[in-house]
């Protein structure tokens, strides 16, 4: 009876033994053993490419950089074209009360005209003066017409050569960034705009020159 015991009670110490070193085993497996797989297999990786560890990390902190300076830049660039556009936008609002100013001095001038021609069959004495009258409302309505059209073919051409900038500082940012990455996708050939971000593309609607 005593033996029995004995050994029942040695078979537990020994399942508790095994037990615990089976755990001791699986947790060596999960804290060394998998992550130097890991560290050993992207050291293979960098090993592969060309670079030493160091010159690697280098690079990728080049590029990390180069990156947030470009975004930075695009940021930037984007609220000064949302200012110009602002300011495009104030200019054509105004362009458009010249514009309806324009109209209200030709309807005054049609009226004008009316008016003189009743009052040439009333006061033929005054015909020198009436027409003297329309010619000046005439001009100042050509004259009005002039500027509303200078004012607009200005706003015109300062917003076109803003839009100008925007896209040269987008095809510069592009090729910054994109001829990096074709370096390791030869298939990238172009570029699009998307959300305010430049993404690059192997068949986009801008083309792409490194």
């Amino acid at each position: 009876m005593e033996q029995k015991e004995a050994s029942t009670i040695r078979k537990g110490v020994n399942i508790w033994y095994v037990s615990f070193i089976v755990i001791i085993l699986l947790l060596f497996s999960l804290l060394v053993v998998r992550p130097g797989l890991i560290g050993y297999g992207i050291y293979q990786d960098v090993e592969s490419s060309g670079y030493s560890l160091d010159e690697f990390a280098q690079n990728v902190q080049s590029l990390n950089m180069e990156v947030a300076a470009v975004k930075t830049n695009l940021s930037l660039h984007q609220e000064f074209l949302q200012m110009a556009q602002g300011e495009a936008l104030t200019a054509r609002e105004e362009l458009t009360v010249c514009e309806s100013d324009r109209k209200s001095l030709e309807k005054e001038v049609v009226y004008c005209q009316e008016s003189c021609k009743l009052k040439e069959d009333l006061l033929a004495s005054t015909d020198s003066k009436i027409t003297a009258a329309v010619e000046e409302q005439t001009k100042e309505l050509s004259d009005a017409k002039d500027l509303c059209i200078d004012t607009l073919t200005k706003k015109d051409e300062d917003l076109a050569s803003l839009q100008s900038q925007y896209n040269s500082l987008v095809s510069t940012m592009a090729r910054s960034i994109c001829c990096k990455q074709k370096v390791d996708n030869p298939e990238i050939n172009s570029y699009d705009v998307i959300e305010n971000k430049i993404v690059c593309l192997s068949s986009g609607s801008n083309s792409l020159s490194c």
